[in-house]
């Protein structure tokens, strides 16, 4: 046996127009110039935690520096690979990218934190920037180690 609940035509409208109503409300804080900020990559590590390189470091990296500083040749600016700790902590001529125990003497701190537009990486145009808690991973990161 069917059971057919029926109401007034006038409450079935109201019902309907309620919800079409949350649906756009929902939907108003959004729009076509909003540009959201992109989510920061989330790190299973507590603040007691190790960090791990995979889990907590290479996601970050991945997200904002390999498409410059990878492993793909093709996209790769320069000789500079993130992705293998033995270029990343090289000496380069009197500097190393990271100083593994010394994040303020990494270059990676400096020209992630700088306020010069011209030094800061990734470039601020229109890519990914680092939030303030993936910068304070990687200061962490670099102090205990740098490990991969």
């Amino acid at each position: 046996m069917r059971c057919v609940i029926t109401a007034p035509v006038g409450f079935r409208t109201l019902v309907l127009s309620f919800a079409i109503g949350l649906t756009v409300a929902s939907g108003a804080s959004l729009s076509a110039d909003d540009t959201p900020e992109s989510p920061p990559v989330p790190s299973a590590a507590g603040p007691s935690e190790p960090l791990q390189f995979n889990r907590d470091i290479r996601p970050i990296l991945s997200a904002a520096c390999f498409r410059c500083h990878g492993a793909d040749a093709n996209s790769r600016e320069g000789e500079l690979r993130l992705d293998q700790r033995a270029n990343a902590v090289a000496d380069r001529g009197g500097y190393r990218v990271i100083v593994p125990g010394d994040p303020d003497q990494s270059e990676l701190m400096g020209h992630i934190t700088t306020k010069d537009e011209s030094e800061r990486m990734p470039p601020p145009d229109g890519r990914r920037q680092l939030p303030k808690t993936e910068v304070e991973l990687l200061r962490r990161w670099i102090r205990d180690g740098g490990r991969y």
